[in-house]
């Protein structure tokens, strides 16, 4: 396994755990990681690692530093937990060097920014579909009350036929009127 894809990075990684002195005894090292649970303060101190918070990020970020946390690693290496701070590092008993991460915490990590886009479009989705929900349950209120308003108020529309004069005249009513206008010269 590559612990890194940057050689500056790994040997910037050595140093500064080199610099620290670690003391073994400070170890918490996972011998059997098949029948491994980690600890819930694991998997936050693991979670903050990869960037998740812990407090107001969703849960299924959690899930995510879980599985990770138990992902299977070379026979070589192996996990380990600082008692202090319960900071994961990776021991590769090959060259007896201790990382700080390896090519596991960048797949970690690109799953959680995947997730998170899925996740913020996903509540985008449920907002738009509620605002849209609440758009039609006011218009829908709305129709209803003009409805009701309609019906109670009276319209010239609401009068019958036979109180209204005819809009056009028949035919016979216009020629009277024609010849009346014309004998009376008023028009």
């Amino acid at each position: 396994m590559n612990p890194s894809n940057n050689k500056n990075e790994e040997e910037d990684e050595v140093e500064e755990l080199e610099e620290e002195l670690i003391d073994p005894n400070d170890l918490i090292i996972i011998n059997d990681p098949k029948n491994w649970e980690p600890k819930q303060e694991q998997i936050y101190a693991y979670a903050e690692q990869l960037g998740i918070d812990v407090d107001s990020d969703p849960k299924e970020l959690l899930e995510i530093a879980c599985k990770y946390l138990k992902i299977d690693l070379p026979s070589d290496w192996k996990r380990s937990f600082r008692k202090d701070n319960n900071q994961l590092l990776y021991i590769d008993f090959n060259t007896n060097e201790i990382h700080l991460s390896t090519d596991i915490e960048e797949k970690a990590k690109d799953e959680v920014l995947k997730f998170r886009e899925e996740y913020k479009n996903k509540v985008e989705k449920e907002n738009k579909k509620k605002e849209i929900q609440k758009f039609n349950k006011i218009n829908q209120r709305f129709n209803i009350e003009l409805k009701n308003k309609n019906k109670t108020e009276k319209k010239p529309t609401d009068v019958p036929n036979k109180c209204l004069p005819p809009l056009i005249p028949n035919v016979k009513n216009l020629k009277n009127i024609i010849l009346i206008n014309k004998n009376n010269n008023k028009f």
